[in-house]
């Protein structure tokens, strides 16, 4: 039987970068040997202005955008998405600056 257990992935301020474009600030990668389950992600504006965040597995696949938050709104999803050994949950901000939390389960893989 497989070894379950709740785990925080990503936890961390995102900010745009000088140049306007996207940047990645908390990636984590799965560890060989486990399957990460992203169960939940939470986001919330934590500059001045609009915020915009985004978490993606392996910078391709959208989990999930939140919309324009503005000062003191909160955007989360709850959710079943699978993300296997060696991808990369990444969290970034596309405007603005917010807080950005991604958990979920760590399984470990049985051969």
């Amino acid at each position: 039987m497989a070894s379950v257990y709740s785990t925080r992935f990503n936890a961390g301020t995102v900010a745009i970068a000088a140049a306007q474009q996207p940047r990645a600030a908390v990636d984590y990668t799965v560890p060989s040997g486990f399957r990460a389950v992203v169960r939940s992600i939470y986001m919330s504006q934590t500059g001045s202005g609009t915020f915009v965040g985004s978490v993606t597995v392996q910078g391709l696949c959208y989990i999930f955008r939140s919309s324009d938050l503005t000062a003191g709104a909160t955007a989360s999803l709850e959710c079943n998405q699978v993300v296997n050994a060696g991808e990369v949950i990444s969290a970034f901000a596309e405007l603005g600056t917010g807080f950005v939390m991604v958990s979920g389960f760590l399984l470990t893989e049985q051969p």
